[in-house]
């Protein structure tokens, strides 16, 4: 489980986050011990798609990902958008039109979204975990952030922290 806020949080803060609070309480009632590691997200995923008796959340459920693991069930449906400080773009072709850095979280389904969709790897900037991209936006790093709705609603305004 990433730090991931506000669909996990690794450290309590009144909770574990929307998803990570829903997994834990699954695992209690199925009468299981939990115990969450904090790993670098690739290697997290390689570890769990290799390993047996091991979760992993929140991972959202992709083509490429399909036979790697053994799927559960589904939590939420999860949206996706670019956040940038200049208008929105109505679609992910005039995005790989005006963005030429766009950041996304490395190892993330957004990485292979953009691939899928046609963005060069020179458009993707790939941060690890805990890289701030709302601040990288403000310092003009980055013309755009693709991620999920829910994560850079909570990310957007701690940006200046």
């Amino acid at each position: 489980m990433p730090d991931a806020p506000p669909l996990t949080f690794v450290s309590f803060k009144g909770g574990y986050g929307m998803v990570g609070d829903v997994a834990l309480a699954a695992i209690a009632r199925a009468g299981y011990l939990s115990h969450i590691y904090v790993t670098p997200w690739l290697r997290a995923q390689q570890r769990v798609s290799r390993g047996h008796n091991q979760l992993i959340i929140p991972l959202s459920r992709t083509p490429e990902r399909e036979a790697q693991y053994t799927w559960i069930a589904p939590i939420a449906p999860l949206e996706r958008a670019f956040f940038s400080l200049d208008a929105p773009v109505a679609d992910f072709a005039e995005a790989r039109r005006r963005y030429q850095r766009i950041a996304v979280g490395t190892g993330t389904a957004q990485m292979e979204i953009l691939k899928s969709q046609g963005f060069s790897d020179k458009q993707i900037v790939s941060l690890k975990l805990g890289d701030n991209p709302a601040r990288m936006l403000e310092l003009g790093r980055v013309d755009a952030w693709f991620t999920g709705v829910p994560e850079g609603l909570y990310q957007w305004p701690k940006s200046d922290n």
